[in-house]
């Protein structure tokens, strides 16, 4: 059993050992077994170091756009601008099912 000072070397000793287990030619767990070491805390360690130092989640698009109602020179109806630059005018009842379809194809 491994006793260490402090948790620095704690984590410099894991990190060695992620270090050689990737560069054997070997599966973790034969690693593991000819070097004395406990697999579950190797996998543990393995898992830790290579996470993302960035522990905040990475923000993700929520799928909804922010409508604002303009009045336009465009006539009546509904328009859409997409964030590519495309935009849709004249949307009203008569045509909500072909505007649906183009906006499946556009996104």
């Amino acid at each position: 059993m491994n006793t260490f000072s402090n948790p620095q070397s704690r984590t410099d000793f894991w990190r060695a050992q992620v270090t050689a287990a990737d560069a054997a030619a070997m599966s973790s767990a034969r690693f593991c077994k000819e070097n004395d070491l406990n697999y579950s805390q190797f996998m543990y360690w393995r898992q830790k170091l290579q996470a993302p130092l960035t522990s905040a989640p990475e923000k993700k698009a929520s799928g909804f756009v922010k409508v604002e109602p303009s009045l336009g020179p465009l006539g009546s109806g509904l328009s859409v601008s997409l964030p590519s630059g495309m935009q849709i005018h004249g949307i009203d009842s008569t045509n909500v099912i072909l505007v649906r379809q183009l906006l499946d194809w556009a996104l």
